[in-house]
């Protein structure tokens, strides 16, 4: 028996990764946060502590995450060329500072809260039309699952989840198998 994960559908994912229109800068910035959390697998806590310094665009484009317990981690951004594009285009507008941040006027450069980056994330969802009630965790999970579900082995999904142990990862490949059983090709075009 599976334990019951909620990741999300290919479209619902590729609705909410749809393009923002260029003048809403709260939009843009909520797509960040969605590939943050469906692309990079970062927890909402992970996403708040984002310095624009943490994205290293190099060689081996990847985000330096902080994760439970203090614990350092590399989360690669060439597994997915989109979001590496959208990062790498939003931190040339950020420069410095917090990656997600306070676009009001009066907070300009603020980090967001935890409670915030939620409600971008809430909001991203609405926009895109995805109907049902999923938690930004729920991209953590999409990630993991997809990421397996790609051909990335479980030691490299568990090194970029910053899962402290593998055997957290593996739950991930009983939900894989279980995905590609289904045979019901719309649900995760698998």
């Amino acid at each position: 028996m599976v334990a019951y994960v909620k990741v999300m559908s290919k479209k619902e994912v590729s609705a909410v990764l749809a393009s923002p229109a260029a003048t809403a800068s709260n939009a843009h910035q909520n797509q960040i946060i969605a590939r943050l959390a469906i692309c990079c697998g970062l927890r909402v806590s992970e996403i708040a502590r984002l310095d624009c310094s943490d994205v290293e665009l190099g060689d081996r484009p990847h985000l330096r995450v902080v994760g439970k317990g203090g614990r350092r981690r590399v989360v690669p951004l060439h597994w997915d060329r989109g979001t590496l594009a959208a990062i790498a285009a939003w931190k040339e507008l950020r420069i410095s500072g917090p990656l997600v941040c306070s676009l009001a006027k009066s907070s300009y450069g603020k980090r967001l809260s935890r409670r915030n980056i939620q409600r971008r994330w809430t909001t991203a969802l609405k926009r895109a039309g995805v109907t049902r009630r999923v938690s930004i965790h729920c991209g953590r999970h999409t990630f993991c699952t997809f990421a397996l579900l790609g051909g990335k082995s479980l030691i490299a999904v568990r090194d970029a989840a910053g899962h402290a142990n593998v055997s957290t990862t593996s739950h991930y490949l009983h939900l894989v198998e279980w995905v590609a059983d289904l045979s019901i090709g719309d649900l995760f075009d698998v």
